[in-house]
């Protein structure tokens, strides 16, 4: 689960962007141009209108489309064509301005020939990866779906990356375009980014060094990170990361859930039915809700759980990356760890930062008391200045997490939403739900990390190089 603070309408688009393939016809007539991205999918009434002159394919299903999407073909107008065998064909109409396509565009940006080979990379919340072979070098090509970055964070991404680099930290370095850009806008209103292309692959969070490999991490990370008072673009820090919802924001989504419940029961079971509830601008009406009884179960403990949050001390906020779970922590071709995704960088507490951290990697669903423990000392045998010695260092934690449920809630309860936007949204609801810390769970940790501190973790936190 990504701990993202998007406002909900941003968070909508990006939910209709995860989808490796945009909704694949009934009639299997979809396609999607060459070396395009794979929502630029051409509907069936488009197709049938060529197709009689065309001899366009169909695509039947999602893997079809995919490997569609790959195969190489220049795109040089509105109307892209490839040629296979010999046989010219219409393959689909690029949705961006003036026909060009993102290897088009990035060729331009970055001063690549004509040689280079773009293939699909992982894909986040945010954005697609995709990996460049120039022949001299490879790349990974950030594709940024939603708003872009600001230029402050920008800036302060690179300082950071180049300090955290210089003190032993893995991490792909940014490459600016041809005229010295880092963001570089498409024709089709996406970003790119560029960083050197580094093999890797998941961490596995039950591997016998994990805990000791993750606590060296965020102590270096911690220990030459600047102190900040304020968000990149002088902005105060991000109320997502210490301000939990309003409880009666939480009480309107429950007068959703039933309304949308007894709808649905009244039209019979397993019939979908939308209707208004009253709730919050944006949150309309349930719609099919499975998660309702989930949600009210959890909820018995949220007003224990937000108590707890309280902002953070601005003499202790330090430059953070505040998103280091499981998908932006990875393991290098030597068995290194390599840090990703650095577009939430910000001000928090070190100690905050950790204390998300252990719950990101240890406990789904229940903590794993002794990982915890263990990635805890090796964080202070390596000189981390955070510390977690009372409920509110958990503040990061829990107010995210119940920020991120809420938005998750509010785009499945949107009948105006598309099938496939909530359904995203209920599945991480489900993982919301599945791995909420209960206030057991806070007490449990903090009383497992004191039992293993040594009178030398007494002493004073370091100073940071």
């Amino acid at each position: 689960m990504n701990n993202l603070p998007p406002a909900p309408a941003v968070q909508r688009r990006l939910a209709a962007e995860r989808d490796d393939v945009a909704d694949l016809r009934s009639s299997g007539m979809v396609t999607t141009a060459p070396g395009g991205h794979p929502t630029q999918i051409m509907t069936a009434d488009v197709l049938r209108a060529f197709g009689s002159d065309t001899g366009l394919d169909a695509v039947a299903d999602a893997d079809q489309a995919k490997a569609f999407v790959r195969r190489p073909g220049p795109c040089t107008g509105p109307d892209c064509t490839a040629r296979s065998g010999g046989d010219r064909r219409w393959r689909g109409l690029v949705r961006q301005s003036g026909g060009m396509d993102l290897v088009a565009c990035a060729r331009a940006a970055f001063g690549w020939d004509d040689g280079v080979v773009v293939s699909e990379g992982r894909r986040g919340a945010l954005g697609q990866i995709w990996r460049v072979e120039t022949g001299t070098a490879s790349y990974a090509l950030k594709e940024i779906f939603g708003e872009p970055p600001a230029e402050a964070l920008v800036a302060a991404e690179l300082a950071f990356t180049r300090r955290a680099a210089a003190h032993g930290i893995r991490l792909p370095a940014s490459h600016p375009s041809r005229d010295g850009r880092h963001l570089v806008e498409t024709p089709g209103g996406t970003w790119l980014r560029l960083y050197d292309w580094i093999d890797l692959s998941p961490v596995d969070p039950a591997g016998p060094a994990t805990p000791e490999a993750l606590g060296a991490l965020f102590a270096r990370l911690h220990r030459c990170a600047p102190a900040v008072t304020a968000e990149p673009d002088g902005q105060d820090p991000d109320p997502w990361y210490h301000r939990p919802p309003d409880l009666s924001a939480w009480e309107r989504v429950v007068g959703a859930v039933g309304a949308g419940e007894q709808r649905q029961g009244a039209a019979g079971a397993g019939e979908r039915v939308a209707g208004a509830a009253g709730v919050e601008a944006g949150v309309a009406g349930a719609v099919g809700v499975v998660w309702g009884d989930r949600l009210r179960g959890r909820l018995a403990t949220v007003p224990e759980l937000s108590a707890a949050v309280v902002p953070p001390e601005p003499a202790a906020l330090i430059l953070c990356h505040r998103d280091l779970h499981p998908d932006n922590v990875l393991t290098g071709p030597e068995g290194e760890l390599v840090v990703v995704d650095w577009d939430r960088l910000g001000p928090a507490e070190p100690g905050r930062e950790l204390a998300m951290a252990l719950f990101d990697w240890f406990c789904d669903p229940a903590p794993d008391l002794p990982a915890m423990r263990r990635m805890y000392r090796a964080y202070l045998r390596e000189g981390g200045p955070g510390r977690i010695d009372g409920p509110d260092a958990f503040s990061m934690l829990v107010a995210s997490r119940l920020n991120f449920l809420l938005l998750q809630t509010r785009i499945a309860l949107d009948p105006g939403a598309e099938p496939r936007h909530r359904a995203w949204a209920e599945r991480e609801i489900d993982e919301a739900l599945r791995i909420m810390p209960a206030p057991a769970h806070l007490a449990a940790v903090l009383e497992t990390l004191e039992q293993g501190r040594g009178p030398a973790d007494d002493r004073r936190a370091p100073g940071r190089a």
